[in-house]
Formats: structure tokens, sequence, C-alpha cells
């Protein structure tokens, strides 16, 4: 009695063609075939924009099961390609992975060495004018799962492209870390004719090959500590503001030598007619918030772009600001812990201080405050922080409102500043410092005291908001300072206050 024959991948198609009419944009084709599944909610927009979701039936892909998808989108169109949680792929079932291993049963039905694999491709044409967004969820890769994505873009002239490319080591909440069978993704990009870009991204285990002396190691030891990886590209001058972000990002970022892996790396690659942004993270959703930050130049409306992108400078009316204070009693909210999280990876800084700065606010030592933008439409997003202490032991010149015994009309300090580079330049800073000068003086403080870098500039800016320097000192160790490739002058500190009482 012969064996049942393999399971039949199920293979689906699906188109869609966008086009613009007048402020409307209008799909002239939106069809699919089972299991892709294409749905097209309805948005309000002053320009030709329309989402597209794409699913599958069950939330997943089947071992062979393959997917085609073309995609085009024409003059003046803007396309989102959006999914509902990341595309999760299924291994083969047990009695497929059993008879896959059964060469001769697989040669007699004609079945291919690779049919267990689960295939995606998508072929996209972006005409001159308009542009295509990608930004799916990523990709999981279950146990024993064999996956491949060949993803191809064409630009005309003009046209303008991001595209999200990102998966993770997979069910962790299973203790399934980097034990799929195989993972393949390709990406090519190709501008006015000519190929601009090809990425191609291979994971699998060593399969006994090894490099001498370390030996053969798995795939889970290769993609250690990270659990989660991201490709961006960015195509186009509707990326621009993106591409200009991030590459005021890396201009600040500074090299050192760090004590443990951070919990998120990034690298920028510039190409021709855009660049390629790579990020690591040890837990998907630092990667996704980080992702989330870099996009916003591409996310906001334009009435929000007027009001938290234009530059403040001298003569220009100062930001409204709104200071939320950091609540800790009796949690603080994860989302609150997580954003001081990614600030601090966003400036470098370590993390330890943030069990520190809780336990200071409940004894009643310091108060800390997200600083967001008054926008028609609400709040931004956390532009930075700033903190007020009020108890400094090892110097009480700095603080000691709450030195024992009380001090009125004693001194306070701002005790930490930070605002996310694409927010500096506008005045946020300053505005906030300002309004950390009243919530001082409400709380009976006369006088104010911050401390900066030693430098010129540094001090001057602070002498302009009427701040005074009273003393320089020591403050952070040459191997450090060097160490950051910043020369011995940044060793030292000036202290300066401001009679706010």
């Amino acid at each position: 009695m012969s064996a049942p024959p393999l399971r039949k991948a199920i293979h689906g198609r699906g188109q869609a063609t966008l086009e613009a009419f007048g402020r409307d944009a209008v799909f002239s084709v939106l069809s699919f075939t089972y299991p892709l599944k294409l749905i097209s909610p309805k948005i309000t927009a002053a320009n030709p924009v329309a989402i597209a979701y794409v699913l599958s039936y069950g939330g997943g892909l089947i071992s062979g099961d393959q997917i085609d998808l073309n995609v085009e989108t024409r003059k003046e169109a803007t396309l989102i390609l959006l999914t509902q949680g990341s595309t999760k792929v299924f291994p083969s079932r047990t009695i497929d992975r059993i008879r896959a291993s059964n060469v001769f049963a697989r040669q007699q039905e004609g079945v291919n060495d690779s049919s267990d694999t689960t295939r995606q491709s998508l072929a996209a044409n972006v005409a001159s004018g308009s542009n295509l967004v990608l930004l799916p969820d990523p990709v999981t890769c279950f146990a024993g799962s064999n996956y491949t994505q060949v993803q191809t873009f064409r630009l005309d002239k003009g046209a303008s492209l991001c595209v999200l490319d990102w998966y993770t080591s997979g069910r962790m909440s299973r203790g399934e870390e980097w034990v799929f069978e195989r993972y393949r993704s390709v990406n090519e990009i190709w501008v006015d004719g000519k190929r601009a870009a090809r990425d191609v991204m291979l994971l699998e285990e060593p399969n006994g090959h090894s490099v001498p002396p370390l030996g053969a190691r798995t795939l889970k030891a290769r993609m250690a500590p990270y659990s989660c990886y991201a490709t961006l590209f960015l195509v186009g001058s509707a990326v621009a503001p993106v591409l200009s972000y991030v590459e005021q990002e890396l201009r600040s970022v500074t090299q050192f030598q760090a004590s443990k892996p951070a919990e998120l790396i990034w690298s920028f690659s510039p190409l021709e007619h855009g660049g390629i942004v790579r990020a690591a993270g040890m837990e998907t959703e630092t990667v996704k918030f980080w992702l989330k930050r870099v996009l916003v130049p591409i996310q906001i409306t334009k009435n929000q772009a007027e009001a938290l992108l234009t530059p403040q400078g001298e003569g220009n009316t100062s930001p409204d600001i709104q200071l939320r204070p950091w609540i800790v009693d009796p949690e603080p909210s994860e989302a609150d812990i997580e954003e001081l999280k990614r600030q601090r990876v966003a400036c470098g800084w370590h993390q330890e201080r943030i069990p520190v700065w809780r336990e200071e606010i409940q004894s009643g030592f310091r108060y800390i405050w997200f600083i967001h933008l008054r926008t028609p439409t609400g709040l931004s997003e956390t532009t930075g922080m700033i903190s007020l202490c009020l108890y400094e032991p090892s110097d009480l010149t700095i603080a000691n409102m709450r030195a024992p015994p009380p001090q009125a009309g004693g001194r306070v300090e701002i005790g930490g500043l930070f605002i996310y580079p694409r927010y500096r330049r506008r005045g946020i800073g300053e505005a906030a410092i300002r309004e950390l000068e009243r919530k001082a003086e409400e709380h009976g403080a006369a006088v104010i005291t911050m401390n900066t870098i030693a430098l010129g500039e540094n001090v001057r800016r602070y002498e302009r908001m009427g701040y005074q320097q009273y003393k320089t000192e020591k403050k952070y160790l040459l191997k450090d300072v060097l160490g950051l490739g910043l020369t011995e002058d940044h060793c030292y500190a000036a202290y300066l206050e401001k009679k706010i009482a």
C-alpha cells in the first residue's frame, strides 16, 4: 500500500494597482487568491494616499505555501502596505517532514527537495512622483520552518520608497530562539533602470562547516545577544526627512568601550539615491520603538509638521511645551520606563540610573518630567526629559533643599536634561529650563544650579539665560573621556547658578 501523497503547496496570488484621481487614490485593481488576502480601509487624506493590509488566512503561512504579490503605484499616488501582526511561518506537518526525509518517496512522487519551503515574492513598480511605503510587522519563523522571500522594487526617476524588512528569533515564550531550519530574504531596488541596491540575508545552521580555530557555531550563538534584526531601505525625495534625521543621529553617536552589549545597535549605509539603516535589539519592542522614532518624519500630518518641525531661533516664539511628571507611586508605568530606557540608549548613557532615580523620587529628593509639545491635535510624542534635584549630599552647593535640617530658600539643581536630536535647535530645551525654574521657585528654592562641560560655547549658552559660573571642577575620569574619543578638556565641568527668588 503506497503512502498518501505529500501535502501540496497552496499558491496565492495578488495584484494591487493604485492610481490618483485628483485628491483621491483609487485601486483600479485589487485582487487576491487564497491564502493571500488584501484589505483596503477607507481613509481621509488631503493627498491621494491609500492603505492596504497584506494578510493571510489563519494568521500565518504553512510549509510549502507560496505567495506572489504584484504592486503598482501610478503617478502622484502613495500606497502604504501594512500587516496586522507578525508573519508567522509554521513548520511542515510532522508526517510531511517524515516523508520529506525519504528521498526515494520524494523522487517517486516528483517532489522537489525545496517543496517544504514557504515562499513570498513581491514585485513592485513605482511611477515617477508616486511613493510606496512597506511597513510590515516582523517575520517570525517557528522551530523547524523554512522560509524564503524575494522583493523587487523598480522605481522610475522621481519615485520614492520606504521598505522595512525585519525578523525575530522565533517564539521566545516557548523557548524557541533561532531554531528554524532556514531563513532567506532578498531585497533588490532599481532606480531609473539601474540597480541601486541588492541585499541578501541567509540564516541557517552551519551544517558541519567551521572556521578554525573557532569550530562550528550554532545559529543562536552567532546571532546572540540580539533577538530582532531590521533593515530599512530609504530611496527618494519623500523620505528625505527620515534620511536627514538618521544622518543627524549618526553624527551625534560617540564611540566608547562598553562593559556589556548595548540593548540596541544600528548603522547607516548611504546610497546614491538614499540609504540603508540596519538595527538589532535584544527585544522586538526595543527595535519597534526605535523604528517608530526614526520614521516619525513621514508619519506626521502637515499640521503636526508645522507644529513640531519648524525650527525655533532668535526672534521666534518659544515652543509651547508641557512637562508631564514621571509618576512612580504606586508603580511607574511600563511605557514611561521604556521611554527612559530609549532616551538612555539614544544618548549612550547607562540605564542603571533609572531605578536610582525612582528611589530618589520616592524619597522626595528628585522630580522628573517628560517634555512634550502642545499641538492642535494634542500632545506630541515625548521630545525629551528634564529633572530637578533637591538634595546632593556630596556637594550642598549644588542642591541642599532636602538636607537636614531643612533649608529655607535653598538651592536646587537641574539634574538632567535630554532632548532627542531631531528636536534640538528649536528652543525646546531652553523652554523646558524656564518652566523648571518656575517650578523650583514654587517649591521655595532661591537658587537653581546646573553643570556642563567647561567649554566656551557650552557655558555661554547658559550665561545668555542668566546663569553665572561659580566654580570649575574635574568631574569625569580621563580614561572615560578618551574612550569617548574626546579630549582631556572634557574632564572638567563648569558649575553655574542663577537666582530665581
